[in-house]
């Protein structure tokens, strides 16, 4: 059944993980939303080891993304065919720690790195052909947040992944 497809959000969720694991330095990427115990274990997810050839190589910088499905809508578009939508609202939720004094300065290194992962999701609209189609990632929001007691850079793009599964007759 073309178009049919039977993926559910974990797996949506997967696939953008693996796509934005291609991303140059892109650091820690969780595929669960933002929710931590204590502060420990806050730092222990944004801990990042940056790799040789990036910015701040060798250095422990707070970097990381976390991906979640925000919100699904369903809608019938024909009851007669049994065809429906589904949308789902993937959020991927960027931090890295404000770093004063830093060269390259912290704020350009992120943005520089939020294009990236917009570049890398836009080259793949099926994510992983988990869904029918994605819309491009749009940019929601670019600030600061705390993030385990850390001022961080932060950023959300969303993501709206449709797929168009067929419903069994009542």
């Amino acid at each position: 059944l073309a178009g049919c497809f039977v993926a559910n959000p974990s797996d949506i969720i997967a696939a953008v993980a693996t796509r934005m694991a291609t991303v140059a330095a892109v650091g820690n990427v969780h595929q669960r939303h933002v929710l931590f115990h204590d502060e420990a274990a806050a730092r222990a997810a944004l801990a990042y080891t940056v790799p040789g050839g990036s910015d701040y190589a060798g250095q422990v910088v707070s970097r990381a993304w976390f991906i979640y499905i925000e919100r699904t809508d369903d809608a019938v578009l024909d009851t007669a065919s049994y065809r429906h939508r589904i949308d789902y609202y993937v959020v991927i939720r960027g931090f890295h720690g404000v770093m004063d004094g830093a060269t390259p300065k912290s704020e350009v290194v992120f943005r520089d790195l939020v294009e990236a992962v917009m570049q890398a999701l836009r080259a793949d609209l099926t994510i992983g052909a988990t869904v029918s189609i994605a819309e491009p990632p749009q940019a929601r929001s670019h600030g600061h947040a705390v993030a385990g007691n850390i001022l961080c850079h932060a950023a959300d793009l969303v993501i709206r992944a449709t797929r168009y599964p067929l419903i069994a007759p009542i």
